[in-house]
């Protein structure tokens, strides 16, 4: 569905956003973990993920974008070290020559972080993350795949700022990478929802009260 860039009803109190990007970050994330649930995600290689049994389905969170819009307005890429510790952040900078619009920037960031899984020798297929994980590019893939992962909210920067780049950022909550835990529980789809979850048909973990 095409939203204009007027639009800011999903964070209405939330300056500088609109719903189109928030909808293009909420639905890129979902529509990846869902492949991830069904087994189809490659890892570098050519083998596939194994499928996942208790990926949760994200819901979009206005306190969190609040939190991506003040990381993207440092205009870095350096991690925010301020966030509180049950969050975990992905940022990225775009080119503005690269990216026409903001919407095109957050496309490009989330397919960046996501394509890690397929460009660098990361988690193994017991898909634990370990310490060796932590500076790698595959953190970028791995906070986006957590399955206990219930909350996003993103930014792009606002094109007065930062010159030449986009810089883009996504909050997740309660935030993964976690060394030695599981990114997600092996398994058939849906197989280990949580109590409060039923299975959507995207295969992911949908909690009763985001129904729509």
């Amino acid at each position: 569905m095409m939203l204009s860039t007027e639009i800011n009803r999903i964070c209405p109190t939330n300056p500088g956003m609109n719903d189109r990007i928030r909808t293009k970050a909420l639905d890129m994330h979902n529509y990846r973990r869902s492949n991830l649930a069904q087994g189809k995600v490659r890892k570098i290689y050519g083998r596939f993920l194994p499928s996942a049994a208790n990926m949760i389905r994200l819901r979009y969170d206005c306190e969190l974008e609040t939190s991506a819009r003040m990381s993207v307005n440092r205009c870095t890429e350096s991690p925010d070290t301020s966030l509180p510790g049950n969050i975990q952040e992905n940022i990225h900078g775009i080119k503005k020559n690269a990216a026409r619009y903001r919407v095109d920037a957050m496309d490009m960031a989330v397919k960046y972080w996501w394509s890690q899984v397929r460009k660098v020798d990361g988690i193994g297929m017991a898909v634990t993350y370990r310490a060796m994980h932590m500076q790698s590019t595959i953190s970028y893939f791995t906070r986006m795949a957590w399955a206990t992962t219930q909350f996003i909210g993103c930014a792009v920067s606002v094109r007065e700022l930062c010159g030449d780049t986009w810089y883009v950022a996504c909050h997740y909550r309660p935030g993964g990478n976690i060394v030695g835990d599981v990114v997600y529980e092996k398994g058939t789809p849906c197989s280990m929802c949580s109590m409060g979850f039923f299975c959507n048909p995207m295969d992911l973990c949908t909690a009763v009260t985001s129904f729509e």
